[in-house]
């Protein structure tokens, strides 16, 4: 082939650039521009070339594989929804801490202070009931709620999980979702496209059981995912948690905090040991308040 042929396309390989105006070129097509490589025809190298110029396509990373377009338009929106609780409660809750029961580590997370929190959630919480007695309970609605917490900008389990419900009912696709309270032992999240008994307003009781196609929302862990291995993530999540050093709390019915660590046998078990209620159907005996 002629210097000539091969000085040509490389000055077109220099030059062809993608709509952001960058040299778009692989690394071999740079070796052909630098003369570093003999190429047997022309017919390559132009071909190289016109191969340069067109920018690499990327496939956007799905939220869930899944074969069902329902099933993952809402893990998108149950994905959405989630972002949007952590945003409004970027202090967390009054039961995540650290330090109480070991040692910080140098990879300990730096949490927020939980008494504080405990404070700012108490004012808000008490700000909620005289606006109710105010307004009238009627008349109080989810946008004040809505607003008053995020004007806190904190929560835990209940705050974060009615901050999911509040995202989902904005939406304008028609969505089924209903907000979950475990009973005894109080504890709150989201959970879509899975409907509970009419009659006792009761979800089953072992997860497995759930609708293949059921996603659930837990803000206060930080869990978006199918609704049966829901109990899976629950656990590698306390896990990682307590790896760092991280410790939960849960109150109770005195209102005495009790610290564990994040992977204790209380936390771990929590989500088989306890019935599923529909939040306003559970029962009001609990034997633990939220934690």
């Amino acid at each position: 082939m002629p210097d000539q042929v091969a000085e040509d396309v490389s000055e077109a390989l220099l030059h062809r650039r993608d709509s952001q105006d960058a040299v778009v070129m692989s690394p071999l097509a740079a070796t052909v521009a630098c003369g570093r490589y003999r190429a047997p025809s022309r017919l390559l190298l132009l071909f190289l070339a016109g191969a340069a110029a067109k920018p690499k396509e990327t496939l956007p990373m799905p939220f869930h594989h899944s074969t069902s377009l329902y099933k993952q338009s809402s893990t998108n929106y149950a994905q959405a929804a989630l972002r949007f609780a952590s945003a409004h409660t970027p202090l967390g809750g009054s039961n995540m801490g650290v330090g109480r029961l070991s040692a910080i580590k140098p990879w300990t997370p730096n949490l927020p202070d939980p008494e504080a929190i405990d404070t700012v959630l108490k004012d808000s919480r008490d700000r909620i009931q005289r606006e109710k007695q105010r307004q009238g309970e009627e008349n109080y609605s989810l946008d004040d709620y809505v607003a008053e917490v995020a004007r806190s900008q904190a929560g835990n389990c209940g705050e974060k999980s009615i901050l999911v419900c509040y995202f989902l009912s904005q939406q304008p696709d028609p969505l089924i979702y209903y907000r979950v309270s475990l009973w005894p032992n109080d504890y709150s999240f989201v959970v879509m496209d899975q409907k509970p008994n009419i009659k006792e307003g009761l979800f089953p009781c072992n997860f497995k059981d759930w609708d293949e196609n059921a996603v659930v929302i837990d803000p206060w862990l930080c869990i978006c995912g199918p609704a049966r291995h829901y109990p899976d993530l629950w656990r590698m999540k306390l896990d990682t948690m307590a790896a760092v050093g991280i410790e939960l709390s849960y109150a109770s019915r005195e209102r005495q905090y009790n610290w564990l660590k994040a992977n204790a046998g209380f936390w771990k078990t929590l989500l088989e040991s306890n019935k599923k209620f529909v939040a306003e159907r559970r029962p009001d005996d609990s034997a633990l308040f939220s934690p």
